[in-house]
């Protein structure tokens, strides 16, 4: 075999398996085509290509921001990620994917997932899928059947048609930061009576298990949250605001507990904390179980407040009578709760009904009144979220002042408080953490091969750091979850850089540095061709001033080249030919700081 043969034939070899290795990224754009390979620079043009064809255990597609219209429902059956390996939908950095169904012809469901397991959907919009035809049920944001692991973050659903978010049966579901706004079933039997943002529905299946966190639904036709399952259900500071209130039927609630269930359940079946629910029609929350077995929950720490609209006397909290006996219906706990000016009352208790409950606004000696709250104006509750995907700020609305009887006047429930006892509530009464960027400086200056040493200076006055992340225009650079609280940038890449640095306390309060602004200039050596065949020039733009080391390290660490390049060299021709194709550092040993350059050789 010739050497250009053997060398066309390792060349090939490493391209089949570059394939393998790296075959499973892909993308997605409105310039795209679906007969194109999926690459960054030929991407698919729909959503529905990427997920008939990315579900192997590992692919991750990257859908590009823009609008995204369909006639069909995307999705696929029997997705089959791992731990190791989720199959991954994901927005690309910092752009908006939106699917709009709104050419449909029928109604459809934006994404389905049925019988799937280890998936991650992020940044994903989906809206505009209407009810067609009266009575009509499959109009969805986004379905799962009787899915597992699947974690969705940052997605929204609008403007659809029967619910926002459907789940059916879930296990081990992890909802974080998702919006469900505008879920109005205008053609039910009973219209606005089944527009939920969040349901859950199974067949008693006791595995359930979902959480929820940082979520918001309103302007619901229904309910923000609808929970007719079996298992442990989780809800953690998420916002139920505006539900209800469509033609005839007007009476949604925030959150509804526990509907269609019939099993006896031991084990906590409820958790909802930290949530906030204002302005509903019917009720705050409302355990939602008349005659059914009462299961064990734990209601902590929410503000509910303001509901009752459309002449209906909704109430903060509602306690229903259940089929269980006095000793079950008493694993139903409420503590640390705030009701607040709701049109029917802080709490409504079912005759014969019981809960156990302390340290709530309507149990204890505390006075409740609007001079307790910084802000009643609601603006910030409905704000376009933060940049990392977190709730909006609320500037002041149903926050504690300083003065507010209602702050320590908590019971500890295991949760991180300020001061001496929890407050009540959902908004624990924070002064934020401080931070600043102390190295570099602004306007520093740095060359190949520095790194880039950042430190912050961060403290908290009333609790503790849990986090500090370090951004690179507008990137997460790193994020930091113990001290010291710095980072050494060990690669950067060259141009201009701006760093700024956000705290998170222990209470959820989030404080942002000042920006600082660095450059990152190239090193004084030059490497050609690259990518090579082993062979290639290393010029230095001044001869070099003592004899030093040259190495050659792969990607995994391995030494393959060891070697001097002599005093007053400027220019070194090497002949690597002979080692794997691959990704590789060619370094210079130099007593004023090591000199390197990346290299592919094919």
């Amino acid at each position: 075999m010739t050497t250009y043969a053997l060398r066309t034939s390792i060349f090939l070899l490493f391209v089949i398996v570059s394939v393998n290795v790296f075959s499973n990224t892909y993308y997605v754009a409105t310039n795209g085509n679906d007969n194109w390979p999926g690459t960054k620079e030929k991407p698919w043009a729909t959503w529905d290509r990427a997920f008939k064809t990315a579900y192997f255990p590992g692919d991750t597609t990257y859908i590009r921001g823009g609008l995204y219209y369909t006639t069909i429902t995307v999705g696929k059956n029997n997705i089959a990620g791992t731990a190791a390996k989720p199959v991954c939908f994901f927005a690309y950095p910092g752009e908006t994917p939106i699917l709009d169904g709104r050419n449909c012809a029928t109604s459809k469901a934006g994404i389905m997932f049925k019988n799937g397991d280890h998936i991650i959907l992020k940044g994903l919009t989906v809206r505009n899928f209407y009810q067609l035809r009266y009575n009509d049920t499959n109009s969805f944001g986004i379905y799962l059947y009787r899915c597992g692991h699947v974690t969705i973050e940052q997605c929204t659903t609008h403007d659809i048609g029967y619910r926002g978010f459907y789940f059916y049966a879930p296990d081990s579901l992890y909802v974080y930061n998702c919006d469900s706004y505008n879920i109005v079933d205008s053609l039910s039997v009973t219209p606005g009576n089944a527009g939920d943002g969040y349901i859950m529905t199974g067949g008693g299946d006791t595995t359930d298990y979902a959480i929820f966190r940082g979520c918001r639904a309103w302007h619901v036709s229904d309910d923000g949250w609808d929970v007719h399952t079996n298992g442990y259900i989780e809800i953690d500071s998420c916002w139920a605001f505006n539900c209800g209130g469509y033609e005839d039927f007007k009476y949604g609630n925030g959150m509804k507990l526990n509907l269609s269930i019939s099993l006896k359940r031991k084990m906590l079946s409820r958790q909802v904390t930290n949530c906030i629910m204002v302005y509903n029609g019917g009720n705050g929350l409302t355990t939602n179980d008349t005659d059914r077995e009462a299961i064990p929950m734990n209601i902590y720490n929410n503000t509910s407040a303001f509901n009752g609209l459309f002449g209906n006397d909704g109430n903060g909290f509602a306690v229903l009578q259940t089929s269980g006996s006095t000793a079950e219906e008493k694993t139903r706990i409420f503590k640390n709760n705030i009701s607040y000016a709701n049109v029917g009352s802080d709490v409504f208790v079912a005759g014969h009904a019981y809960y156990s409950h302390s340290h709530n606004t309507w149990d204890s000696q505390v006075s409740l009144d609007q001079s307790d709250f910084v802000s009643l104006d609601t603006t910030g509750i409905r704000g376009a979220r933060q940049a990392n995907g977190s709730l909006p700020d609320l500037n002041g609305f149903l926050e504690l002042k300083d003065n507010s009887d209602l702050i320590d006047a908590g019971i500890d429930l295991g949760f991180a408080f300020s001061g001496n006892a929890p407050d009540m509530g959902a908004l624990e009464h924070n002064k934020y953490p401080l931070i600043s960027i102390t190295a570099p400086s602004s306007g520093s200056i740095f060359s190949e091969p520095e790194s880039i040493l950042i430190s912050t200076y961060v403290s908290d006055p009333d609790g503790y750091i849990i986090k500090v992340v370090i951004y690179n225009n507008d990137q997460v650079l790193v994020e930091l979850t113990s001290e010291p609280w710095s980072f050494n940038w060990q690669y950067p890449s060259i141009g201009n850089h701006i760093f700024r640095a956000i705290a998170f306390d222990n209470f959820n309060g989030i404080s942002t540095s000042a920006e600082i602004f660095v450059t990152y200039k190239s090193s004084t050596i030059k490497l050609y061709p690259n990518p090579n065949d082993g062979i290639f020039t290393f010029v230095l733009n001044d001869p070099l001033q003592k004899t030093s080391e040259i190495s050659t390290i792969s990607l995994d660490g391995k030494l393959v080249y060891k070697g001097t390049m002599l005093e007053k060299e400027v220019l070194k021709q090497m002949d690597l030919s002979y080692i794997k194709p691959g990704f590789y550092t060619f370094i210079l040993y130099k007593e004023e700081g090591h000199i390197w350059k990346k290299f592919i050789k094919y």
